[in-house]
């Protein structure tokens, strides 16, 4: 799975994952942020937190099974899908 948030690392085992957003497969943008059209089809980006277990806005993951991390452009797809949640809610 992949998720998009602001990481912070601290001191212990754990990274922590705020303002989450993932991708879901689908084509209805009930709930998703933007539909990302896709070669292999469409993408919603998700706000977490909706979910039926309804989860905290926030993951502690452990530091060694975090494969790699990106800073993504304000500019790009998923940047400014964000943006447009935030400004709108």
């Amino acid at each position: 799975q992949v998720y998009f948030g602001k990481l912070t690392w601290g001191l212990g085992k754990y990274a922590t994952l705020k303002d989450i957003y993932y991708l879901r497969p689908g084509t209805s943008t009930t709930g998703g942020i933007e539909q990302l059209s896709t070669q292999g089809g469409d993408l919603n980006l998700i706000k977490l937190g909706n979910e039926i277990h309804a989860p905290t806005d926030q993951m502690n993951i452990r530091k060694e099974t975090i494969v790699f991390y990106e800073t993504i452009k304000p500019s790009g797809r998923v940047g400014t899908g964000i943006a447009e949640y935030v400004s709108n809610n």
